[in-house]
């Protein structure tokens, strides 16, 4: 069988699928993690882990099968490395995180039904407060870009 031109793959579906892949590989990447023992745990977020030392093995195999044609894959059609910077990512989040929230005051939550009424003073300032930390770090990794870093 004739080996196909691969060189001849246009820029827009070579981004395309480097786009694809790279969502596939950062899935990897957390399967990877989640495999290596990971559990995170914060205030009302937490992670469980109840894999077995059979199955993390299994999933570290498989994830490094996966990887390895990644790798050919990427090779043979050369596909550029995704990078996805802390600061870039956190900027993201916040930007994205930011409606959300702002959609869990008061004024909002009539969606979901009639809101008892005390809520309104209870959660409003504490929206607004959890929106001033997102600004915040938005704040930090934008002065970043600012400074020349790899943010921007």
């Amino acid at each position: 069988m004739k080996k196909p031109a691969l060189h001849q793959l246009g820029d827009t579906h070579r981004r395309g699928i480097g786009t694809t892949l790279a969502l596939l590989d950062e899935a990897i990447c957390e399967f990877d993690q989640w495999a290596n023992g990971r559990k995170a745990s914060s205030a009302i977020y937490e992670e469980s882990n109840s894999l077995e030392s059979e199955q993390k093995a299994a999933i570290l195999r498989e994830t490094a099968a996966v990887r390895a044609l990644l790798a050919e894959i990427a090779q043979d059609l050369h596909l550029s490395k995704s990078t996805n910077d802390a600061s870039r990512a956190i900027w993201a989040k916040t930007i994205s995180l930011w409606e959300n929230l702002a959609e869990l005051h008061f004024k909002h939550l009539h969606r979901y039904g009639q809101p008892p009424p005390w809520l309104k003073g209870y959660l409003d300032p504490r929206v607004d407060k959890l929106l001033k930390h997102l600004e915040a770090l938005r704040s930090i990794v934008e002065h970043e870009k600012r400074d020349g870093g790899a943010a921007g």
